[in-house]
């Protein structure tokens, strides 16, 4: 069997089990994103926000991008492991110190004093990542999925047990913290449970070096993609309040549970099976254009529901405390569904070996995204979600561009990946619309949740139909797909 053929199968067989992660993880993730938005606030959201997004910052210095470093690499020795190991957990201790000495300063800075004591307890989730990172690490450069799917499982039951009994107790925005850590303690308890490797007191400073030269590139990327996931938070609540931060929030992290449970499958495979069919051009080539043709199908009718569907889901869900989200909730779902046409363009870049790429490319994108940033969040959260929609349009041919240049597709090579996508979703609205219209009325005075699933089902079923008419021979090749990935399980 070629190289190609054993990549292909490994990948697909390891798409089914981070695809049953997902399905199985987040199917409670909506009951307990609802549960919680009735006993929590927005504040209390925007104050988790803050000490999340001063975690996320540290973490990209304690990685240094040594765990990509190890997936890209052809061969991870132990003295790879080992270095990757003692750097991140060396980092992140000294992090956590430096956290724990300016978190007082990092509070009043955005205006959220009682954010205080939340970003020091919330540090602690550094030192559980650093010391659970690597041995993640390993179990994605082997494409061991079906062990991942086990652990992650058993993280999401956390909520269920930790988060929502604090939060029903009175406990605030300590119920988020203790969710997060409780989580995180568990993941790595099970991690080391499952991993043969274990750490050894020695350091390889010359192998250090190598996989520092190669990682660089991979902070930097890690840096520019903390602003690209963070910054928005970060002028929100410099310019705003803990409230408006955590609507923005609460808003973004539905759009992104919706859009991870369809993609994440794909997305967290690409990146190891890409990197296995580096040295074969056409393959890879090959390979890349199928997924995105497969992420193209989900994209184009999850953007469309988002505006058509999104502010009834949270009318109908969320309460009167949260006026304002649904727009919110619309307007990102297409700014998502934008920046996913070229969601796998950076794992194919970094599979080829070129990880700076995107962040030369992001760099160029920071020098009039912050500006445009801070203009938006003096006019309110939803102007801000508008804004961020219109920078991902301006940003999107470059991204378009470097595919041209780098892997030899045409510059529109998008439009026969996701034109029949395109199409069916088009069918799907124009049914939304007119049932709305006219057989909406059929529902009128029932329960809001009745005319929520009806619209769901009816968006479902007639994409499904739109899309087996216009490219049959795609639904048929993906329905293949669906079968061998189960059947090799």
């Amino acid at each position: 069997m070629s190289e190609q053929s054993t990549v292909a199968d490994k990948a697909i067989k390891s798409t089914k089990w981070v695809a049953l992660t997902e399905l199985v993880t987040k199917a409670t993730a909506p009951f307990i994103a609802v549960v919680l938005a009735r006993l929590l606030s927005p504040s209390d959201y925007g104050l988790m926000t803050i000490a999340a997004m001063t975690n996320a910052f540290a973490l990209m210095f304690w990685d240094a991008g040594l765990s990509r470093a190890l997936i890209q690499a052809k061969e991870a020795t132990d003295e790879m492991i080992n270095v990757a190991f003692w750097v991140n957990v060396t980092t992140a201790c000294v992090l956590y110190v430096a956290v724990l000495i300016c978190a007082g300063w990092i509070a009043g800075f955005l205006n959220a004093p009682a954010a205080t004591p939340v970003v020091r307890v919330m540090g602690i989730g550094m030192l559980l990542a650093a010391l659970s990172s690597v041995h993640s690490t390993l179990l994605t450069r082997d494409l061991n999925f079906r062990r991942l799917f086990w652990l992650r499982v058993a993280g999401a039951l956390v909520p269920v047990f930790v988060t929502i009994p604090l939060a029903f107790v009175g406990c605030g925005v300590w119920a988020l913290v203790g969710g997060s850590l409780g989580g995180q303690a568990l993941n790595l308890a099970l991690l080391w449970s499952y991993s043969r490797w274990r750490p050894r007191f020695c350091f390889h400073r010359t192998l250090a070096r190598g996989m520092a030269r190669t990682g660089v590139w991979y902070f930097g990327e890690s840096l520019v993609a903390w602003f690209f996931g963070y910054g928005d938070a970060f002028v929100i609540a410099t310019f705003l309040n803990p409230h408006d931060l955590g609507l923005y929030r609460v808003g973004r992290s539905l759009v992104e549970l919706v859009y991870m449970t369809c993609l994440n499958p794909v997305l967290q495979v690409a990146y190891p099976a890409f990197s296995r069919l580096q040295q074969d051009r056409a393959s890879l080539t090959a390979a890349f254009q199928k997924a995105t043709r497969l992420v193209l199908a989900v994209v184009c009718p999850l953007a469309v529901c988002s505006v058509l569907l999104g502010p009834r889901l949270v009318e109908t869900l969320y309460g009167g405390k949260w006026e304002g989200l649904g727009t919110v909730v619309g307007i990102l779902g297409v700014w998502l569904g934008l920046g996913w046409l070229v969601g796998l363009n950076p794992e194919v870049y970094r599979a080829l070996g070129r990880p700076d790429v995107i962040t030369r490319l992001n760099l160029v994108v920071l020098t009039y995204c912050l500006p445009v940033f801070i203009l938006a969040a003096r006019h309110g959260v939803q102007t801000f979600a508008l804004a961020r929609l219109g920078l991902t349009l301006v940003t999107l041919p470059a991204h378009v561009y470097l595919a041209h240049r780098l892997i030899g597709l045409p510059l529109t090579y998008l439009w026969p990946q996701g034109k029949s996508s395109l199409l069916a979703s088009l069918a799907m609205a124009a049914a939304l619309v007119l049932f709305n219209w006219g057989g909406g009325r059929l529902l009128e005075g029932q329960r809001p949740w009745l005319s929520l699933v009806t619209q769901s089902l009816l968006a479902l079923v007639a994409f499904a139909a739109s899309l087996s008419v216009i490219d049959r021979s795609f639904v048929a090749h993906t329905v293949r797909l669906g079968k061998r990935a189960l059947g090799k399980g």
